[in-house]
């Protein structure tokens, strides 16, 4: 079960960074995130309907080589109160029989100790592999157990920094179960938006 998330959340991450196509990034802090009507239905194979909110368009990413490919990639941006916003939501699925594994860890008690542990290992394997990029791990918050909406769900997040692009990015991430799949989705935008945007983040996945 360690192995199967920890490949999936450094697949994910490593992703963003080899695939990211330059965003046109607000350096400009945030307001908070208002309370917003969602209204907008995104549906992402393998996972459901996100509810997004009217204000934000939606585009599959196109990569830096003209393409789209797994995992599902979509680029969310728009303006909310004069403020432009952007994301990568980045959406991982499998199948497989470890699927009961994970609705046990997400359904029972957990050592405090196993979560460290597999975010130890994580955050060792990341940095080893983005070091090859050229890009660091500015700050890691280690995977935590919880409840958003009906759902539980593993959430953990970090800060990136690499030499394409001039800020920080932050990065949320999220596993979950869902129709006998385990399911992984990172949102990955500036660090200047994250005031604004972690609240939407967990807006939508109540709403998933």
């Amino acid at each position: 079960m360690e192995r199967i998330i920890r490949m999936s959340v450094t697949g994910l991450l490593l992703a963003s960074l080899v695939l990211f196509t330059n965003p046109q990034v607000n350096a400009q802090p945030a307001p908070a995130s208002p309370v917003v009507t969602i209204v907008k239905p995104l549906e992402v194979p393998g996972v459901g309907t996100l509810l997004l909110p009217a204000w934000m368009e939606v585009n599959d990413a196109v990569l830096s080589d003209g393409t789209t490919r797994q995992p599902v990639q979509y680029d969310l941006s728009g303006k909310a109160d004069g403020v432009w916003h952007y994301a990568r939501l980045m959406v991982y699925h499998n199948s497989s029989n470890i699927v009961p594994m994970a609705d046990m860890l997400l359904t029972t008690d957990v050592q405090p100790e196993i979560l460290q542990a597999l975010s130890g290992e994580l955050k060792d394997t990341l940095a080893a592999n983005l070091a090859k990029t050229g890009a660091r791990i500015l700050d890691w918050y280690p995977l935590e157990k919880v409840t958003i909406g009906n759902r539980r769900l593993l959430a953990g997040s970090c800060l990136l920094v690499y030499d394409k692009l001039p800020l920080p990015m932050f990065t949320q991430i999220y596993f979950f179960t869902n129709k006998n799949q385990l399911v992984g989705l990172a949102l990955i935008g500036p660090d200047s938006d994250k005031k604004f945007m972690t609240p939407l983040y967990t807006q939508l996945i109540s709403k998933l």
